[in-house]
């Protein structure tokens, strides 16, 4: 039986493939390293975007890419801070 990831742990997979990327990413960079489709991937951006926790940026060729906020990043560490107290690695 496949174990499901929560809303939440799904959203940390991406905000951490997104950090783990660099700067700023294309969304099906982060796609992929989160292991989700399109259309998850279209409405997870769109929540954590309503949440500062990404924000999207154009460049001068149309292309949609997305940053984490300074919020984001705090995000991702206090999970996983709370992950490393709970005895999880954080890491699949």
């Amino acid at each position: 039986m496949v174990k499901r990831r929560s809303h939440l742990e799904t959203k940390y997979d991406i905000l951490r493939a997104r950090e783990s990327e660099g700067e700023v990413v294309r969304p099906t960079h982060v796609m992929y390293k989160a292991n989700i489709s399109w259309a998850e991937m279209k409405k997870f951006l769109k929540e954590l975007e309503d949440q500062s926790l990404i924000k999207s940026i154009e460049n001068q060729h149309d292309q949609k890419k997305i940053a984490l906020t300074s919020k984001g990043i705090e995000c991702v560490g206090v999970i996983q801070n709370a992950k490393s107290m709970l005895g999880e690695n954080g890491e699949k």
